[in-house]
C-alpha cells in the first residue's frame, strides 16, 4: 500500500527525488533542506568553507558530507564563531583522520562560549533582579 511522505512534498512524493541524482543534490535543494540562502551557501565556497564537487556542466553537486558540513558551520555560528575562526578550524574536505585535531580545537572554542554565556546569564540575571539604587533616588 501506497504510503505518502509527510511534509512539503507530501501531496506529490516524487518532488523529493527532484534536484538529487546519483551524483548528488542541487544547490536548491541544500538550500530547502538546510534553511541556508544560495547565496549563503555560495559565500561558503568561496570563503573556502565548502567544497562541493561539480557536474560535467560545472553545476555544484552536494553530497551527504556536504550537507553535514553546512549543518556544522550554520550551528557554529548559532553559537556565535566568527567565520575566521571556522575557516581556520574547518577547512573544506578535511581527511576525517585529521578532523579530531579539528574538533578538540572547536570543543575548547565552544567551551569558551558557554563559560562567556553562562557570565553572561548571571549578570543579567543579577541586573535584572537587583534593585537600581540611582533609579529609586530620583
Amino acid at each position: 500500500m501506497f504510503q505518502p511522505e509527510r511534509g512539503r512534498d507530501a501531496r506529490l512524493p516524487i518532488l523529493s527525488f527532484v534536484g538529487k541524482t546519483d551524483s548528488g543534490h542541487s544547490i536548491g535543494v541544500v538550500a530547502d533542506r538546510t534553511g541556508l540562502p544560495v547565496e549563503t551557501i555560495r559565500f561558503y565556497e568561496t570563503s573556502g568553507l565548502l567544497a562541493p564537487h561539480r557536474d560535467r556542466s560545472g553545476h555544484r553537486r552536494y553530497h551527504e558530507d556536504d550537507i553535514t558540513e553546512l549543518e556544522v558551520i550554520q550551528a557554529l555560528r548559532h553559537a556565535g564563531v566568527p567565520l575566521k575562526d571556522i575557516r581556520m578550524y574547518l577547512p573544506a574536505h578535511t581527511e576525517p583522520r585529521a578532523r579530531d585535531s579539528f574538533a578538540s580545537q572547536l570543543y575548547s572554542m565552544l567551551d569558551e562560549r558557554a563559560e562567556q554565556l553562562a557570565k553572561a546569564r548571571t549578570l543579567v540575571s543579577r541586573w535584572a533582579t537587583e534593585p537600581n539604587v540611582s533609579r529609586e533616588a530620583s
